[in-house]
């Protein structure tokens, strides 16, 4: 990835490169520049459930085939003081269908490419859910981390906020976000 002085974009389409890159999101509150990690075990910061809860879809994400990543190294040519570029591909492969994701490499170590790359099929893997809430909900940020549970369909989903939708005219929430799935008996 060249330094930013090479660069002939803005700083902040470099920065959202490198967000992406590391499985992150970035976004402006005001004056500051906010990062959140898309692969969170925090606790959820509050849980919606019915009468509050008025719907919750979930949505399987796009198939991924593989998500990889390519850097360039230097290589010694054998018995000279000469090196050569080469081109080094890190892949990890997820379905034996669907898209192939390309992300920069933030380091020329194979080891932390493939973590990096792994973090991020994991989320982009995620099953994708819909929270729609009765109110304004001002309070809850991109990245938090939510709880709803539709007694109905006996599903509860923790969802990591990637989308919030205001809707001021029938004072209703759309949360949207990848999350992880489970099945409620009682709760």
């Amino acid at each position: 990835m060249a330094v930013p002085s090479t660069r002939d974009e803005p700083l902040l389409d470099y920065a959202a490169e490198i967000a992406k890159a590391s499985n992150h999101l970035i976004y402006i509150d005001g004056t500051t520049l906010k990062v959140v990690d898309r692969i969170q075990i925090s606790d959820p910061v509050t849980t919606f459930r019915s009468p509050t809860l008025l719907s919750l879809s979930i949505s399987p994400a796009f198939p991924i085939k593989q998500v990889f990543a390519e850097f360039e190294f230097n290589v010694p040519y054998p018995d000279t003081v000469t090196l050569a570029q080469e081109t080094k591909r890190v892949i990890v492969p997820n379905l034996t269908f669907g898209e192939e994701q390309q992300y920069e490499s933030l380091s020329t170590v194979e080891e932390e490419s493939l973590l990096f790359l792994r973090n991020i099929r994991t989320s982009e893997s995620a099953p994708l859910a819909d929270v729609f809430v009765d109110g304004i909900q001002d309070e809850i940020e991109f990245g938090d981390r939510i709880k709803a549970i539709d007694e109905r369909l006996a599903i509860s989903a923790i969802i990591t906020i990637t989308g919030i939708i205001y809707d001021f005219d029938n004072e209703t929430t759309t949360f949207k976000g990848p999350s992880e799935i489970d099945f409620v008996v009682s709760e």
